[in-house]
């Protein structure tokens, strides 16, 4: 696995140089980040396989401040590393009050994080049937449907690497890779669109041809709104991880704990607060797309636990926090991304054993909720109201049948529910999750 380029490097060192010459700037921190992209689509429209690409473009952002305590950002793109120095210049006029975040800790090197060597292969070699591959995947689903449409699909793989660097001397470095399917359409019930992203290229395979990206439409009139507001429902594992996003992850933060912005408060560890579930992070996790070794703040990453058997064990600390936490005997967890941000590795939700049902009873009628979409959600109450235009109902002897709804409920009543019944998890980006199937999720639909 190659390191960060030399070339890039040695633009580095000038731009080290300069920023340090500066008698005014105090201190300062940033990164920059080399992407290398390989990437194919069908064009609006036409349908017809669009010309490849392939690019490198480098990405600047630097942050100082002052003696008097005023400081200043700078960021750009440039496709050559040179152009990225005479961003630099710009810092002398800037003059905008900032808060500088934390700089990097000296010199520590986070070494490769998860890369596959399959897409580095591809992108090196400019390996295009690779892409179209999965785009005819796509367009043969395009060439079924009995309804026109106009589309755009895309496939890409890209190759990141990432150097942060500070006044201090100190350097972490990283590579990471990704690929990414995409598909916008739009026809007589507006635009939608889908979209997947893993970390390995054969991921991204599997997810395309099980149709995960794929949309589907009703081919049936709608039964009787009582027939469908007396059916079970049942998340799925990627509408589950919406909500996670949405919702939980922000409670789990230890900014918004400290500043008793969460439903999750200091006096509550050790306490049981969501059931008998446990919710644990591994940054370690192998072929893990979050796994990691370090965060940016150059603490160890490992395996958290943020919950066990319902107890609340830790939220997700940085450095800056230990003095708050510090009666509680906790550390930092290795989940810091900068500016006084922290976000998860690899999250795995464990759901009680005794809430566990291995297989869904398909003879009774069911509503399945693929997906979610929109911001409607009070994180620290836990209600949500969100869209989704893929609710499949499940009947026995009859095709599934693609509805539209608003779904609203209570996350965290949902985790409580002793009446939800968790099914098998699946892998979904870095979350591993269950199907949900509660009794608190209603479901109003906009066809009946």
């Amino acid at each position: 696995m190659k390191k960060v380029g030399a070339r890039m490097q040695n633009h580095t060192s000038n731009l080290v140089t300069r920023l340090n010459a500066l008698s005014y700037i105090k201190a300062w921190s940033g990164y920059i980040l080399r992407t290398e992209e390989l990437r194919s689509a069908i064009h609006s429209g036409n349908y017809r396989f669009g010309v490849p690409a392939q690019g490198t473009h480098h990405t600047i952002l630097l942050e100082f401040h002052t003696h008097e305590g005023f400081g200043g950002k700078i960021q750009g793109n440039a496709n050559d590393p040179e152009t990225l120095e005479e961003l630099v210049e710009a810092c002398v006029s800037l003059q905008n009050p900032f808060k500088c975040s934390s700089l990097l800790p000296h010199t520590r090197n986070f070494g490769d994080t998860l890369a596959d060597p399959e897409i580095i292969h591809h992108i090196s070699h400019k390996r295009f049937d690779v892409l179209n591959a999965l785009l005819s995947e796509l367009k043969l689903w395009q060439s079924q449907m009995h309804t026109e449409l106009s589309a755009e699909f895309q496939v890409r793989c890209v190759h990141q690497e990432h150097l942060y660097i500070n006044s201090r001397g100190g350097e972490l470095s990283y590579n990471e890779t990704y690929a990414q399917a995409y598909l916008a359409f739009h026809d007589n019930r507006g635009m939608n669109q889908r979209e997947v992203q893993t970390r390995f290229l054969e991921d991204l395979l599997d997810d395309v041809t099980r149709n995960r990206v794929i949309p589907s439409y009703p081919r049936e009139p709608l039964p009787e709104r009582a027939l469908l507001t007396s059916m079970r429902v049942i998340l799925s594992p990627q509408a589950f991880m919406y909500l996670i996003k949405l919702v939980f992850l922000e409670n789990l933060d230890g900014y918004r704990i400290a500043a008793e912005s969460s439903f999750l408060h200091k006096d509550y560890l050790g306490t049981k607060v969501i059931g008998n579930h446990d919710i644990i992070d591994d940054a370690q996790q192998a072929k893990g797309a979050g796994s990691k070794f370090f965060d940016k703040e150059g603490t160890l990453c490992g395996r958290t636990v943020f919950f066990e058997q319902g107890r609340f064990i830790t939220p997700m600390l940085s450095k800056e926090l230990e003095d708050q936490y510090a009666g509680y005997g906790l550390t930092p967890t290795g989940h810091y991304m900068g500016d006084g941000q922290v976000y998860i590795n690899n999250f795995e939700f464990k759901p009680s054993p005794d809430q566990v049902s291995s297989s869904l009873d398909a003879s009774v009628p069911y509503l399945y909720i693929e997906s979610l979409r929109g911001y409607s959600a009070d994180a620290q109450a836990g209600d949500f109201m969100l869209e989704s235009d893929f609710i499949t109902l499940n009947r026995r002897g009859a095709p599934p049948l693609s509805l539209q709804g608003t779904v609203s409920g209570n996350l965290f009543a949902l985790l409580r529910d002793n009446e939800a019944i968790f099914y098998d998890r699946q892998l979904c980006e870095n979350f591993l999750l269950p199907s949900v199937e509660s009794g608190c999720i209603q479901i109003h639909f906009r066809e009946c």
